[in-house]
């Protein structure tokens, strides 16, 4: 969420496509609204100014977050000098406000790193649903803006002069990214699957043997959608391992459908 990301950075900047990297054209007004209104949200704080929204069409995931790169290196320096380093957050993911001050200063004890990966919790149809056991993929986080640039999708490479200057792994029990991609309404992921970078490496038929019928039967195991074995299976995750964002909506739908937190559910 931004109001976690905002206090800890010198600036925001939201690239929003017009067109998605694969697939036709779809109507963007919604996001383009969510992130407006977040922009109106900052106006007054302390936070005013921060958040540049850029929109454009992008021919490639690689290529729209180089851009982004080019922009942060532009920007002028901060209180705390020239700006090295960008966090890599997409609108699916979370980070606990106190996972990523233990996550930040981690990153500040080793500066030679020119990036760092982190562990994730993937969410599934839900924000009560996790894969488990946690899938060992790991995300880009942290990245010198000055050293790497983005080949592929996510995967960035990065000019070194020495075996020391290794990017680096956050230790899962300092922090994790809170993945919420596959908490989506049917159609809603049919959409990001048409149009996201692995598009062409989707199993056929994914959607419906899969995502549809998991409903169904919930013990079903191998559920990624380019590699099956990554998702073992998924089962309810604790409240309190919940980002606080996600457990304050999970509680307040839990309360709207008249919902309790006791019984079987995630304690």
């Amino acid at each position: 969420a931004l109001e976690d990301v905002l206090p800890r950075v010198e600036h925001v900047i939201v690239l929003l496509g017009t067109r998605p990297w694969h697939g036709v054209r779809r109507d963007n007004a919604a996001a383009y609204a969510r992130v407006t209104g977040i922009l109106a949200q900052a106006e007054g704080s302390p936070h005013q100014g921060k958040i540049s929204l850029v929109q454009g069409a992008w021919p490639s995931e690689a290529a729209q977050r180089n851009f982004g790169h080019a922009l942060a290196a532009a920007l002028p320096p901060g209180p705390r000098g020239p700006i090295t380093h960008a966090l890599v957050i997409d609108t699916d993911e979370l980070y606990h406000p106190a996972d990523l001050e233990r996550m930040l200063a981690f990153a500040a004890r080793n500066p030679v790193a020119p990036y760092f990966m982190a562990g994730m919790a993937t969410y599934w149809k839900s924000v009560h649903l996790a894969v488990t056991p946690p899938e060992r993929l790991l995300v880009l986080w942290l990245i010198d803006i000055h050293r790497c640039e983005f080949k592929t999708a996510r995967l960035a490479k990065c000019n070194v002069n020495s075996v020391e200057e290794q990017g680096m792994i956050i230790p899962r029990d300092l922090g994790i990214c809170h993945h919420l991609s596959y908490t989506r309404t049917d159609e809603e992921l049919a959409n990001k699957m048409s149009s996201y970078s692995h598009a062409d490496e989707t199993q056929a038929g994914w959607l419906e043997r899969v995502w549809q019928q998991w409903d169904a039967t919930p013990e079903m195991e191998n559920l990624h959608p380019t590699e099956p074995a990554a998702f073992r299976r998924a089962a309810a995750r604790p409240l309190r391992e919940l980002h606080p964002a996600v457990r304050r909506d999970f509680l307040a739908a839990l309360l709207l459908r008249g919902g309790g937190c006791g019984g079987g559910g995630p304690g």
